[in-house]
């Protein structure tokens, strides 16, 4: 059996196209970019509220919280939207923007909202700092 030039040079990039995407996979640069792109477009339909939400699943927060601050944030700091990917940035401002240190970082209370946080934005408002 003969092999011609042409299916030998189909098979040679077939299989050095399945070897690329392989090591794409495998390697961990490449899955961390992989799985972000998947879990990016399976958020993409989440509001940043609902993405809020399911990021501090395990505290209690309620909606109007979330909503509350999702508007402060796009006004006083960035704005977001379905698309937009929420960095740390995003989700520690949130903490600090809560009651959540001043209750001594208590889980299992329900968050309130005190106001936005940000050194240049609310000067006078430091959540960490502990006042007897």
């Amino acid at each position: 059996m003969s092999v011609s030039r042409r299916r030998f040079l189909a098979w040679f990039a077939a299989f050095g196209a399945a070897l690329v995407a392989g090591l794409w996979f495998t390697w961990p640069a490449g899955r961390g970019n992989a799985m972000s792109l998947g879990r990016r477009l399976m958020r993409a339909h989440q509001t940043p509220e609902r993405k809020l939400l399911a990021f501090f699943s395990y505290l209690k927060i309620p909606d109007e919280v979330a909503r509350q601050y999702v508007s402060d944030y796009r006004a006083q700091v960035h704005d977001v939207g379905r698309f937009s990917e929420l960095g740390d940035d995003f989700y520690t401002r949130f903490l600090l923007s809560t009651d959540f240190f001043q209750e001594g970082a208590n889980e299992s209370s329900t968050l309130g909202y005190v106001s936005i946080y940000g050194p240049t934005i609310t000067p006078c408002y430091n959540p960490l700092a502990k006042l007897d």
